[in-house]
């Protein structure tokens, strides 16, 4: 009997560890959280994306996505100027709200504990 309550427990404990930090991509120059809805990805008329450390997070293409914003200080953070982790390479110990170098549009990140 002992089992069947633990499960759904365990689950709780999963989702609960399952999210590292809260990020936002902005296209407006800023992290200005009273940007509209169209500005950000995810659109700030919903929750921020949820991270887990290690995996990468892309933003919608045709769009030149110009801040991240991650929640978390003392971190790792490597962005890329295309999707899917790939492209130019923008290391940052901190994307607290940093724009890439001139000449990249943000397109993907992964973040690392520092």
């Amino acid at each position: 009997m002992k089992l069947i309550f633990a499960a759904p427990f365990l689950a709780i404990i999963h989702s609960a560890v399952a999210q590292d930090f809260l990020w936002r991509f902005y296209d407006n120059g800023g992290c200005d959280h009273g940007s509209p809805a169209g500005a950000t990805f995810p659109p700030n008329n919903g929750p921020p994306g949820d991270g887990t450390f290690g995996d990468c997070f892309s933003a919608p293409v045709g769009i030149n996505w110009s801040n991240l914003e991650v929640n978390v200080a003392n971190l790792r953070v490597l962005a890329f100027c295309n999707i899917n982790c790939q492209g130019a390479e923008i290391d940052n110990s901190d994307m607290n709200c940093n724009s890439p170098p001139a000449g990249c549009a943000l397109g993907s990140f992964k973040a690392f504990v520092n």
